[in-house]
């Protein structure tokens, strides 16, 4: 099966192909402010690496949040558009459950983080491929007094490690661990992995819907002065 996958849910921008459990070709750009116009180089550029063509591709998977709201509009229009050119199916990919799978070989309670901004992040626990926590988004306080209920070492991942890193190591000190930096944001060959796994399963998605797990902010603050404006 030849899975082309996306990622523009945050700052780093991914594209892989991949045949089966074999990377063919992978990219990423660490610049969420040129996702828009360096994504569709990228496609291209791997499939010219890898001597294939767009039309041999079985299965189309993206990353569909939470994140950018920008980011995850751009790679989810992109990938429903391939999947219905070339009547092929796609897939969405949470963005907690990518990250952590790509630090599922660590013999501990993993924790992926994407910073939402104003101190929040989303967040969910994992052990190994197993997520053992319901997704959220919290205060990075919220989520330390939730961790500090575990006697154990936790694996940070994602790009709220950049943001939050201080916080969580004077918060959990030599509990406070860290996936190896060329996995810290992600590898998009692991997304064909989770893909492979929904796919197999029937979990094919007709019409992906991006998962904010939130409203934006400028509808939030829409929202806080409508309600001032009512008192």
């Amino acid at each position: 099966m030849l899975i082309l996958t996306i990622d523009t849910s945050c700052s780093q921008m991914g594209v892989s192909l991949n045949q089966e459990d074999t990377i063919l070709a992978e990219e990423t750009i660490n610049n969420k402010k040129t996702h828009s116009v360096k994504l569709m180089p990228a496609v291209d550029n791997v499939f010219t690496a890898s001597n294939k063509v767009i039309e041999e591709v079985d299965l189309f998977a993206v990353v569909n949040g939470p994140g950018s709201f920008t980011g995850l509009r751009i790679g989810v229009s992109t990938a429903k558009a391939f999947a219905y050119t070339l009547d092929k199916p796609v897939v969405g990919v949470n963005t907690l459950d990518y990250l952590a799978r790509c630090a599922a070989n660590y013999n501990g309670l993993i924790c992926p983080i994407i910073d939402a901004r104003n101190n929040f992040v989303f967040f969910s626990l994992y052990r190994g491929k197993e997520r053992v926590h319901e997704y959220k988004v919290e205060k990075i306080d919220w989520l330390l007094t939730l961790l500090h209920e575990f006697d154990e070492e936790v694996m940070f991942t994602g790009d709220g490690v950049f943001v939050h890193r201080e916080i969580l190591k004077l918060g959990l000190g030599e509990k406070y661990k860290e996936n190896a930096h060329p996995l810290l944001l992600g590898k998009p060959s692991f997304i064909a992995e989770l893909a492979r796994e929904k796919y197999e399963s029937g979990q094919i998605d007709s019409d992906i819907k991006v998962f904010y797990m939130r409203k934006s902010q400028a509808e939030r603050m829409k929202e806080e002065k409508a309600g001032k404006a009512c008192k």
